[in-house]
């Protein structure tokens, strides 16, 4: 899969993330958000560090420099609704905002900034790049996974260590 096809597809999924949560009862609507707010962040990151630098030439240096504009509104709005939380009353309205700014972010690289790409770069290079991301979109759930299961107690360590019996 090329870096355009893999990012068009996690457009697609946090889109119908978005949809999931709004058709949501109120007690699955705090973890829905959560997978979108991972599902961006992910996003954010694999463009960050590999798609922009990779594509980043002058004839794309606008339009990159106005998603990373984005990208930042995007973490503010998410970070707005983490500390408000899915129980106040404006989730639903800061929801609705942060999806809008979200669709019209992809819109503009869907429209504009892809098809400039597609335009300077080979498939392999697409290829290659789309590789890179994919490893790094697995090595970044991988960690996430890590930091999940040090958190969680395990069984082993949740009891009191046997010590031998002095009398016996």
């Amino acid at each position: 899969m090329d870096a355009l096809e893999l990012l068009e597809q996690q457009h697609r999924e946090v889109d119908r993330l978005f949809a999931r949560v709004e058709g949501a009862r109120k007690s699955e609507q705090g973890a829905i958000f959560e997978l979108i707010a991972e599902a961006l962040r992910k996003h954010s990151f694999l463009e960050e560090e590999i798609f922009y630098p990779g594509v980043r030439r002058a004839q794309t240096e606008d339009l990159v420099g106005d998603a990373l504009e984005d990208h930042e509104t995007i973490e503010r709005l998410l970070q707005d609704i983490e500390e408000t939380g899915v129980v106040h009353q404006s989730f639903f309205t800061k929801l609705t905002a942060l999806r809008e700014y979200v669709q019209d972010h992809v819109k503009d690289e869907e429209q504009e900034l892809f098809p400039r790409v597609r335009e300077l770069l080979s498939e392999d290079e697409l290829r290659t790049m789309g590789s890179d991301m994919q490893a790094s979109s697995e090595e970044w759930e991988e960690e996430d996974h890590a930091e999940t299961e040090q958190v969680e107690p395990q069984p082993q360590t949740s009891q009191e260590p046997q010590l031998d019996d002095p009398r016996g």
